[in-house]
Parts: structure tokens; C-alpha cells; sequence
């Protein structure tokens, strides 16, 4: 089993609550965690293999165009930084990190 999500529980989270609430809105934020997803398929008896946050950073808006105009210089703005500062100093964490991903096997 191979599961991506997003990582809403930090920055990209804050700025999608902030400025894309009805996105926000949709998505279920308390399963947003690599250690509650590994808790869940050790219970239904699957060996994890990777639990974790990932990629380095990335913030986005859905329907993009329709925001204002300083909303979407903001995106870019705090974009282009993170994505600098990340690649200067590359790692993945719960902070940055865009995506949490797990993978799982029968054992």
C-alpha cells in the first residue's frame, strides 16, 4: 500500500486555513500524522516501511486564479523563499514538508 497525503498540520496548512478555507475545510487534519498512519496499519497487522513527512517545500492554492491579486503575490512570494531556503539546506520535516507519505506491505 502506497498513501500520499497532504501535510496540513504546518505552514502549507496554516496558509491553506488562512487563505483557501474551503480546501482547508475539506481535507481531515488530524490524520495528518506519519506516526498515527503507522499506529493504524500496525493494528490491521502491516509492516510499515516508510512513514514520514516529505518533500522539501511547496505551498499551494486550488483555483488560483480566482484569489486576489495580493494573495497570490504572497503564495509566490513565500514560495520562491522556501524554496531556496530549501534548497540551500534540503531536508524533509514537519514544518516544510508539503506531503506525508507511508508505505506498507502484508507481511
Amino acid at each position: 500500500m502506497f498513501i500520499t497525503l497532504p501535510n496540513f498540520k504546518a505552514l502549507n496548512g496554516w496558509f491553506q486555513k488562512n487563505f483557501d478555507k474551503e480546501n482547508y475545510d475539506k481535507h481531515n487534519i488530524d490524520c495528518m500524522d506519519p506516526r498515527l498512519l503507522e499506529n493504524i496499519c500496525n493494528q490491521a497487522g502491516l509492516k510499515v516501511i516508510k512513514a514520514k513527512y516529505f518533500g522539501h517545500f511547496s505551498l499551494w492554492l486550488e483555483n488560483q486564479q480566482q484569489k486576489p491579486a495580493g494573495i497570490r503575490l504572497l503564495k509566490k512570494s513565500l514560495w520562491l523563499a522556501g524554496k531556496i531556503f530549501t534548497k540551500v539546506f534540503p531536508f524533509n520535516s514537519k514544518q516544510l514538508s508539503p506531503y506525508i507519505i507511508l508505505e506498507a506491505r502484508k507481511p
